[in-house]
Order: C-alpha cells, then sequence, then structure tokens
C-alpha cells in the first residue's frame, strides 16, 4: 500500500512539474499593464531632488503630461548604476498624488536608432533574455506579449507568435523584428 501511494504522489508530482507556470513576475507586469503608464523619457535636468524627464512616448497606459519629475535617488533597475543627464530610459509609473512614482522599475536605454535596445553589459544570460523580451514588447507596439524562456541548453527566450507557432528571440536570431511586426504605416 505505501508503494501504490509513493507512485501516485510521484505522478502526481511530475504532472505540476510538466505543467506551464505563468507568474507574476516583473515581466508579466510590464507587458500587461500592471502600472498607470509604460513610457520612454530622456532626463533633462535634475531639480533639487528629482530629475525631470521629457517623455518620448508612452507604450502603454496614459499620461497627461509631456513631462515628470521622480526623485532621484533611484538606481536603473537590474544595473543599479545611478541615472545621468541626457540617459534615455524606459520607466513603469504609478500615479501617486499630483505626480508619478516608479512601479516596477527604470530601465536604461543603450540606443533607440532603429528599434529600441536596453543596456545589457555586465548582466546575467537570465536578465539580458528578460530585457530582450522587454525591448521585443516596446518595438512591437505592444503586440507581443507571451514569452517563454528555456534553460536547458543554455538561455533561451521565444515569443509566442499569434498563429500558435514560437520564434527564438533570444539569443538574437538572424530573423528582423520587422518580418513578425512589419511596420504600419
Amino acid at each position: 500500500m505505501k508503494h501504490k501511494t509513493f507512485i501516485i504522489g510521484e505522478v502526481i508530482l511530475l504532472l505540476f512539474w510538466l505543467m506551464p507556470v505563468y507568474g507574476a513576475d516583473v515581466l508579466y507586469r510590464l507587458t500587461h499593464n500592471c502600472q498607470d503608464a509604460l513610457i520612454i523619457g530622456k532626463i533633462s535636468s535634475q531639480q533639487g531632488q528629482n530629475f525631470k524627464i521629457e517623455v518620448e512616448r508612452v507604450i502603454s497606459g496614459r499620461l497627461k503630461v509631456q513631462s515628470l519629475f521622480l526623485n532621484s535617488d533611484f538606481e536603473y533597475s537590474l544595473l543599479f548604476t545611478k541615472p545621468q543627464i541626457g540617459d534615455v530610459c524606459v520607466a513603469s509609473l504609478q500615479r501617486s498624488g499630483p505626480g508619478y512614482r516608479i512601479r516596477w522599475g527604470v530601465y536604461k536605454v543603450a540606443s533607440l536608432d532603429k528599434k529600441l535596445i536596453f543596456e545589457k553589459v555586465g548582466l546575467s544570460e537570465g536578465l539580458k533574455a528578460d530585457l530582450t523580451a522587454l525591448e521585443w514588447y516596446i518595438n512591437s507596439n505592444g503586440k507581443a506579449t507571451e514569452f517563454y524562456f528555456d534553460g536547458t541548453d543554455g538561455v533561451q527566450a521565444y515569443l509566442r507568435l499569434e498563429n500558435g507557432k514560437s520564434l527564438r528571440i533570444y539569443p538574437v536570431p538572424e530573423q528582423a523584428l520587422e518580418t513578425v511586426f512589419p511596420a504600419e504605416h
């Protein structure tokens, strides 16, 4: 009897082990509107204890101002470096009284040339994969929201497409973002 109970227990554990799990992690919260606004902004000045951020684009949510102030006592999420005037960043914002506060972090942007690319120097492969998924979300204008990760052969990140297929997005494949989400004219 003990042997049968043990086997049944093992089968139940195996079933739970193989089931996909959706967590409420930061990536999910950033890509599923769990903040009042997700913006791309440029740090234009420091006034006292606050950075002034000029809003360049609202990625998701609503923001009724073109600039806002954030307490300057923050570091870039994952990088743990202090922001500088002139930096471009992606900020998750929550309304707080008459202004805004940081909700799920502020992420330093390395490039905005053809598409947004985050600063990833010194990060682990797992964090680079997370930031790559967030890049895809932003560069697709919020269309890419379903990501999953595989660590069996190094860290890999995938985007689940509407047709049910998957596209590897990290390590960066040869296929460009434009082939999956053509530019809207």
